[in-house]
């Protein structure tokens, strides 16, 4: 089975490399990039998670293609971080 990052991890990484003043990103808008990204098809990786009062809630476990196209569609400053990681 290919290893997956949830877009719940994903949104935890990307506000930990954002900017210090900018805007921290939240979940629901990031499955809306990930559902409207056009190289992603996102009904296969669709999921849910349990929130902190036991609802079940939408998310997206990405594998690394998908998960490192919707962290590089973040900022020139993001992309460089994560260039720079690699």
């Amino acid at each position: 089975m290919e290893k997956t990052v949830s877009s719940i991890e994903l949104v935890s990484i990307i506000n930990d490399m954002r900017d210090m003043g900018k805007a921290t990103l939240r979940h629901d808008n990031f499955i809306r990039k990930i559902e409207g990204h056009p190289a992603i098809d996102s009904p296969k990786f669709l999921g849910q998670y349990k929130d902190g009062s036991g609802r079940s809630v939408k998310c997206y476990y990405l594998p690394k293609r998908e998960a490192c196209l919707m962290v590089m569609s973040e900022s020139e400053s993001v992309r460089a971080k994560v260039y720079d990681r690699r």
